[in-house]
């Protein structure tokens, strides 16, 4: 189970992924993820994630999906490298 000081949000995030991509995240690996970009890398190297053929556009799509519905912001607002924390005021 990951660290709660690392936030509610993120824990949600972290957990929404696990499910939507049917893979885990370590507390390190999840700890070590500072961006929704580096999030996305990490799914679309994941070797569940690359046996499901899925194109990077696809995994994107999805985990800015769960971004919006978790956060409450429009994608269009940020970026792949914008920080979940500093920026996003994810915690």
């Amino acid at each position: 189970m990951l660290d709660w000081t690392m936030g509610l949000d993120l824990v949600e995030i972290v957990m929404r992924t696990e499910e939507e991509f049917d893979i885990e995240i370590s507390d390190p690996e999840a700890e070590a993820i500072k961006t929704p970009g580096e999030l996305i890398n990490f799914v679309k190297t994941r070797p569940e994630v690359v046996r499901q053929e899925l194109k990077e556009e696809e995994i994107r799509n999805r985990i800015w999906s769960i971004l919006e519905d978790e956060l409450g912001i429009k994608r269009e607002e940020w970026t792949d490298n914008s920080r979940f924390i500093e920026d996003m005021n994810a915690g």
